[in-house]
This record gives C-alpha cells, structure tokens and sequence, in this order.
C-alpha cells in the first residue's frame, strides 16, 4: 500500500508578511530651540550673535589721533575700514557692514537676519574678533570657510569717544595752552622741562620720520608714489594707493603679503625698495 508522503517545509521568510520599520524621518531645525543653535544646515558651527561686548578706549591705530576719537572721526575710520577691505567676497562685507550698523543700534535680530541672508556663522556668536588674552574668540565665516576679521572698535562704539562738542572744547583749551608756551618762552619765562614733559603725555604720539614709498601695480599700470610716516600701520599706505590709482590693493613685499596692522619697517621694508601692490580682482574687471 502506498504511503502518501507529506513534507512540512519550514514556514518562509516573507519579507512581505512582517514590517521593517523604516528609518526615522531627520527632524528640522528648530529656530527656536536653543539645543539647535549650534550648527547650521551644512553642519558649520554656529550661534546666535549677541549684544556686543563694550569696549572702554578708542583704538590706537591712528598715530596722528590718539585717543579719545571724536565722532566724525570713528565714522571716517570705519567707512575706511570697509573701503579697504581685499579679501573675501564683497557682499559678505557689504551684509557685515549693514550688520554692524543694526548692532550699534541695539537691533541684533535684524543683524541675524542680515548675516543668515548672506549665508555666514558665528561660531562663538561674535561679529568682531577679540584679540586679547592670547585668544581669539568670534569672527564671522563665509560657506568656504574664509574668516572676515571685523575690530570690535567697528561694532560697538568705544565708551571714551568725543561727541562734537566736547571735542571744540579740548581743541579750544589745546590752542590756549599753545599760545601761553608762546607767550612765555617769548619773554624768557619758559616751563620747567618736567612739567612739559608731563604736559606732553597727553599730546599725541609723534608719527615718525617720513617715509616716500614707492608701490608697483599688478596690472603694470605706472608706478604709485606717496609719503608715509615711518608709525603708520600698513593700512594707511594702503588707503594712500587706492587714492591715488583709484583701485583697492593688497601690499606685498618680498612675495610675502604685508599685515595691515603693522608698519612696513617692522616688517622689513628698507627705504628705496619698493612695494608690489596686488590689485583687487573686482577692480581689475
């Protein structure tokens, strides 16, 4: 008799019969949440500007005026400022000056919006760089990476500035003072040497000898010639360049890009050498 033989195979693995859960959907940022708010969508570190930081004195950079600024002053220095900037993209530097103004104000979410348009981070929630106790926390970042190095002096306006008026005052009192010294040392009653030497401690810093400084344009253009003080930063030479030639310029000597903050006898330029002066793509279109 014939044996009806049976199999039982063993159940299949139908990946149809049972659900694979499927990976979690990633969660947008939340704005508001201030667990997200270190990093933007490309993964850069980021934060939130804040309020900045006040700072007591005006700078120093300006041998011909010392501090205190005056008004005027800090606006022509800082129009300056971002006249002369070579590096970087110009609309990065335009939203950062915009941005800037917005801060003075005391309207940071109007400077955040103005940095989030233009596509920057502030890794530590600062426009301005702080160079000081050997650190150097914020700075503002482009999507390459590239630093944009903005003084806290431009930010925030130094608690020692001069409004118009308080100016006139010193100038009046500093040319009274002046003819007085005249006035004495005319009739042989000059001031004792210690008491001009205090006196002259609030005078401003003496420029230096004069420097005639050649620069060589990048685009074989004549040669630009102008005088500089020996304590001028780099930055005022670069300045005298661009009102010369009418092109923003970056200063090279020795194949090496000279620092803005630093004179050119600190940075080994002789007298007689001159200068190349590398012109700003954009003004070369």
């Amino acid at each position: 008799m014939g044996c009806c033989h049976s199999s039982n195979s063993a159940p299949a693995d139908n990946a149809s019969s049972r659900t694979i859960p499927a990976n979690p959907p990633a969660t947008a940022p939340n704005n508001n949440d201030p667990a997200q708010l270190d990093g933007d969508s490309s993964g850069r570190p980021n934060k939130p500007i804040r309020p900045p930081t006040p700072i007591a004195n005006s700078p120093s950079i300006n041998f011909r005026h010392p501090p205190p600024w005056s008004r005027s002053l800090l606006d022509r220095e800082r129009a300056a400022f971002f006249d002369t900037r070579v590096t970087g993209r110009q609309e990065v530097w335009d939203a950062l000056k915009v941005a800037c103004d917005f801060q003075r104000q005391g309207k940071v979410a109007e400077a955040q919006g103005i940095l989030n348009a233009a596509n920057v981070t502030t890794p530590q929630g600062r426009i301005a760089i702080e160079k000081h106790k050997h650190k150097r926390p914020g700075g503002v970042y482009d999507e390459r990476g590239e630093i944009y190095d903005v003084p806290d002096w431009v930010v925030v306006d130094p608690q020692d500035i001069l409004e118009e008026d308080e100016e006139k005052d010193i100038e009046g009192a500093a040319s009274d003072d002046d003819e007085s010294h005249d006035t004495d040392a005319g009739q042989g009653l000059g001031v004792p040497a210690q008491q001009r030497v205090e006196k002259g401690k609030a005078r401003a810093e003496s420029p230096g000898s004069l420097l005639h400084v050649k620069a060589r344009l990048s685009d074989s253009s004549a040669d630009v010639s102008f005088t500089l003080a020996s304590r001028h930063p780099v930055s005022v030479a670069m300045r005298e360049v661009r009102q010369v030639s009418g092109k923003r310029v970056r200063l090279m000597y020795l194949g090496k890009s000279l620092r803005e903050d630093k004179t050119l006898l600190e940075q080994g330029w002789q007298r007689g050498h001159v200068l190349n002066a590398m012109i700003d793509s954009r003004d070369e279109a």
